[in-house]
């Protein structure tokens, strides 16, 4: 599926999570930059991101990217589009609480155009 609008910003980006509290509803990033997903202060050490469907780190349909608190998640865009995705977060005792979905909008890398300096041509 193809992104419908222009990103906006062209950031590498921390996502910290937290079971109590929500991030933003929807991602927006270009091909090529990096995200890291991290835990805040939780009760549930563990966590991964589920997708339906596609995913824009490679071409695996619904998977599965695992983090805890000792190791955050980093992943690189790899797809432009738009995708959908579950947090889920474990207890050790494998008690799990789930949020979602969310959304990822990967933009393609954009095309820059320069503007020639006034004068030029014949000139510069």
């Amino acid at each position: 599926m193809a992104a419908r609008k222009p990103c906006s910003e062209d950031l590498n980006e921390v996502v910290v999570l937290n079971q109590s509290t929500s991030h933003r509803d929807c991602i927006e990033a270009h091909v090529g930059t990096t995200s890291q997903w991290e835990l805040g202060k939780s009760d549930y050490p563990d966590f991964y991101l589920q997708f339906r469907g596609a995913n824009p780190f490679d071409d695996q349909e619904n998977a599965i990217f695992r983090g805890s608190l000792e190791k955050q998640l980093t992943l690189v865009y790899k797809n432009p589009g738009t995708f959908e995705f579950d947090v889920i977060h474990l207890q050790k005792e494998e008690a799990e609480f789930r949020r979602g979905p969310f959304c990822m909008v990967i933009c393609p890398l954009p095309i820059v155009r320069y503007k020639p300096p006034v004068g030029c041509p014949p000139y510069c």
